[in-house]
């Protein structure tokens, strides 16, 4: 679960500034639980839901919603 929030971390950055540093304290307390367990499989497998963007296309978009708020 780390490395993969560390991933979108790590998209977010690529798109808002590349050129950032992001810094880890890997000696910080964990403030979330250990072992995260979940799937979208079954929401989508018991549900008429799907995701509409990928992962890269919905922060992209978050992103731009984000920046539209501030002007």
């Amino acid at each position: 679960t780390e490395n993969k929030i560390k991933s979108v971390i790590d998209i977010i950055k690529d798109i808002i500034n590349p050129q950032s540093n992001i810094i880890y304290d890997e000696n910080l307390p964990s403030l979330g639980p250990q072992y995260i367990c979940g799937s979208s499989k079954k929401l989508m497998s018991l549900s008429s839901w799907s995701p509409k963007y990928n992962l890269v296309e919905g922060i992209m978009k978050t992103i731009d919603y984000h920046k539209g708020l501030k002007n």
